[in-house]
């Protein structure tokens, strides 16, 4: 029999661990032992995590502070404090009672494991984690380049996933995207913003800024305000998009064709806008030449054809 007891805390544990048995006919079971039963001795032996082994005497008392209670069927338990006994619940470990008196024989105690609260609470009634960490996860020091260090980013790539969910009540807290210490992810109540560091707002080579996600659950939009050029992102995108709606198609004429044009195909919005407002046909022959928005550099030569019988346009509404 083994059982798991919390430490640093007022217990009351069994004494046997099988019923206190007659010594003249070795089946008889008593259940009349009292606390102070002739010849009564009684030990706690105990081992700590460390390998300390001790044996200390107990006197059991009653309406003290180790009291003797029969349960029945030759069972019987003694209270054990946190502190002020001759022996306390004060250091982990594990434990047993040794004991024998006159009329029956000598008998030994389950051991019993005392352990810190949120193990016991873990392992057996269920209402509390483990408790661990990075330098325990990888089994080695906190500076070694193992999952501590994946996990804060110290001397590592980072840890890529394909999602990462943030709570809504964790307020003031920051995921630090590249750890350069910014922009960082910071939550707002029940808001998530990309933090900037910079003084203009937008997209640029610092990373993304002024991003935020509505205030979550159910048809929550995602709404922002990039401005700036990057690599991936040009120009000024506004709009919104909630649930499972498509973006606004508004943004995109929101766009400054110069963010763009340098590499824009000829069958893009981009050189029909700069066919709008930037081209001629004096050129060059049978061509409409298309430049871009100064006006000199070349975007593009596009052939036209002419029909002489054709109606002129006289209106567009």
């Amino acid at each position: 029999m083994h059982i798991l007891l919390k430490v640093d805390t007022a217990v009351v544990v069994p004494v046997n661990v099988l019923p206190l048995i007659d010594d003249t006919d070795f089946k008889t079971i008593d259940s009349t032992i009292a606390y102070d039963e002739s010849g009564m001795s009684l030990r706690w032996n105990f081992v700590t995590t460390a390998g300390a082994v001790s044996h200390t005497p107990v006197t059991p008392t009653t309406a003290g502070i180790h009291d003797w209670n029969a349960k029945g069927q030759g069972m019987y338990t003694l209270e054990i404090p946190a502190s002020g006994g001759t022996i306390n619940n004060d250091t982990e470990g594990y434990g047993y009672f040794t004991g024998v008196c006159d009329a029956v024989l000598p008998w030994r105690g389950p051991t019993i494991t005392f352990a810190p609260a949120h193990v016991v609470d873990g392992l057996v009634s269920g209402t509390d984690n483990l408790q661990t960490d990075a330098v325990e996860i990888s089994g080695d020091s906190d500076t070694a380049d193992n999952l501590q260090v994946i996990l804060t980013g110290v001397g590592g790539t980072g840890l890529t996933l394909d999602s990462i969910v943030v709570s809504g009540s964790a307020v003031g807290g920051v995921i630090d995207i590249d750890n350069d210490s910014g922009p960082g992810i910071t939550i707002v109540g029940t808001n998530f913003g990309i933090a900037s560091t910079a003084t203009a707002s937008g997209v640029d080579a610092a990373g993304f800024r002024g991003v935020a996600l509505g205030t979550g659950g159910s048809g929550a939009s995602f709404e922002g305000d990039l401005t700036g050029v990057s690599s991936d992102i040009i120009g000024d995108i506004t709009g919104t998009v909630s649930g499972n709606s498509t973006h606004d198609a508004a943004s995109i004429f929101l766009v400054d064709i110069d963010q763009v044009e340098a590499t824009a195909p000829t069958d893009s919005l981009c050189c029909m806008v700069l066919l709008a407002t930037h081209s001629n046909t004096r050129d060059n022959a049978n061509k409409i030449t298309v430049y871009r928005t100064d006006d000199t550099t070349e975007f593009a030569q596009l052939d036209y054809t002419t029909d002489q019988n054709a109606d002129p346009i006289d209106g567009v509404s």
